[in-house]
């Protein structure tokens, strides 16, 4: 996807890499591709696997490429030749070999310049937290001070959130934080605001129902504060959220696939949308600006 224009162009290109859920990918500041990952290797621009980047996490039994938001590349402060991978693991359920679970979540780094620019990974599958972690949701925003990355990763089934912090010296661990109301951990997605003072975090274990906490974020401290906790029983929304919800009806024709959505406040919407032929159905739209 290039953002050189409005609305961005989406362009193929041939990829050796297979893709499930799981990707994640780094490019430079003009936005040339350097490395990417589907959760079960890492490669470089050239599409090649770097050096030593085979067989990320240390589970090879399961299938660790259908994590939404379970890989996360992050540069170094500092240093524009190291990048971060945070990745999960899916592991076997100790209860049942019929149910999956995230107990690890791992860090490795990249050396950009080394193997003639073509990258090497420096350091694999260095234990981040061993936990029991919600199914991936890995999100990250950057410090008040403009130059660190706070990491925010979810418990599973719990109202508790791990936090660090990604310095010029590696990685800080800060104590686990307990806020707002227990949720049914499965597909959805955790997103930061533009901004990062909000973090929204969607769950949606069933079709019908979603389960959305939203929070405030202190930049400089890294905790969350003022709560909020919504429940939806109709279709579940997977994409990413707004920083409120709202409710109402807006009338939009689905054959125009550019309308201007430029005055609606952040939020959910449940769209009232019309087909060609003037039949009515219901979507939800998410706005975040």
């Amino acid at each position: 996807m290039t953002f050189d224009s409005f609305p961005p162009r989406i362009v193929r290109e041939f990829r050796k890499m297979e893709f499930d859920a799981t990707n994640s990918s780094f490019s430079d500041a003009e936005g040339n591709l350097l490395v990417y990952s589907n959760g079960l290797y890492i490669a470089n621009h050239t599409n090649d696997t770097v050096p030593n980047g085979e067989s990320i996490n240390l589970d090879h039994t399961i299938d660790q490429s259908i994590l939404y938001q379970g890989v996360l590349f992050l540069p170094q402060p500092g240093n524009d030749s190291i990048v971060y991978l945070i990745h999960e693991e899916r592991s076997v359920s100790y209860l049942s070999t019929n149910v999956t679970k995230v107990f690890n979540c791992y860090f490795s780094t990249i050396n950009l310049h080394s193997n003639d620019f073509n990258g090497s990974v420096v350091e694999k599958n260095k234990l981040l937290i061993h936990d029991t972690l919600c199914y991936g949701k890995l999100t990250a925003t950057k410090h008040a001070n403009g130059r660190d990355w706070w990491i925010v990763i979810p418990k599973f089934n719990k109202p508790v959130y791990f936090k660090f912090l990604l310095t010029p010296y590696g990685i800080d661990t800060f104590p686990p934080q307990t806020i707002g109301d227990s949720t049914f951990s499965n597909g959805g997605q955790a997103v930061f605001s533009p901004s990062g003072d909000k973090y929204n975090r969607i769950n949606a274990p069933y079709e019908t129902d979603m389960w959305l906490d939203i929070f405030d974020f202190d930049r400089c401290s890294g905790m969350f504060v003022n709560a909020q906790g919504f429940y939806k029983n109709e279709e579940a929304v997977y994409n990413s959220i707004g920083q409120r919800v709202l409710e109402k009806k807006y009338n939009m024709p689905v054959f125009n696939s550019e309308v201007n959505l430029g005055h609606l406040p952040n939020g959910i919407y449940v769209l009232s949308v019309f087909t060609v032929d003037g039949e009515e159905f219901n979507k939800t739209l998410v706005v975040l600006k």
